[in-house]
């Protein structure tokens, strides 16, 4: 998502759990549509994914120390760079305060993004970890195998999360017992403050670490 945006919009990823590499990796298979091996002993389409790279619109902070000092990095790129979508990857591993109970840090880290996004007039999207009432859940489907479909509930250490967000999607690979294709993986639209939820389908290359509509079927590597 923070690449497709970075084409038209001025993007800030703060990266806090991959390694900076890996993050730049990742976009380079997703230009090439190939792995990152085969792009290193091509030096031509090497050359050529750092070409598209640098038409990017896209900044990358590694690391941050608390979300107050992910506040100020924001408003400074911002006032430099107008910002269209910042990505925080993820809400539970932004470093906390002392003197809080979890649950109580993690409604200040939601309520201050939110801040965010309003003050600089730009979207924040953060992703969640979620708690494990997916796996003890096991509704019967009738087919088998439990349903294992993440709820807002399922949002781990706070509700706020589900409360203050004005979308909540999630993706979900179903158990292997459903006999799915190991890439084929449902987007559930669970809050929408200005639209429709519901489900869609789609495709996960990891080759390319990119997702794809079921139909047609997308160019490049495959796996």
């Amino acid at each position: 998502l923070a690449e497709y945006v970075s084409r038209t919009e001025n993007v800030l990823f703060f990266n806090l759990e991959m390694r900076s590499i890996t993050l730049w990796q990742r976009i380079a298979r997703m230009l090439a549509k190939k792995d990152i091996e085969r792009i290193d002993q091509d030096v031509a389409l090497k050359n050529l994914v750092q070409n598209e790279m640098n038409k990017l619109n896209f900044r990358v902070i590694n690391g941050a120390t608390s979300i107050a000092d992910i506040y100020t990095k924001a408003e400074q790129v911002n006032k430099k760079y107008p910002l269209g979508l910042i990505v925080v990857d993820y809400i539970q591993i932004i470093p906390t305060a002392s003197g809080r109970s979890r649950t109580e840090e993690v409604k200040y880290i939601v309520s201050e993004l939110r801040k965010l996004s309003e003050e600089l007039n730009c979207t924040v999207l953060t992703a969640s970890q979620l708690n494990r009432n997916t796996d003890s859940r096991g509704k019967s489907s009738g087919r088998g195998y439990g349903d294992y479909t993440p709820l807002l509930s399922d949002l781990a250490e706070s509700d706020s999360i589900g409360k203050d967000a004005d979308v909540v999607f999630f993706l979900s690979r179903q158990s292997s017992e459903t006999n799915m294709l190991k890439n084929e993986t449902d987007i559930v639209i669970s809050k929408n403050r200005s639209g429709l939820i519901g489900r869609g389908e789609l495709l996960f290359s990891e080759v390319q670490t990119r997702f794809y509509d079921v139909k047609p079927k997308p160019p490049g590597d495959w796996s």
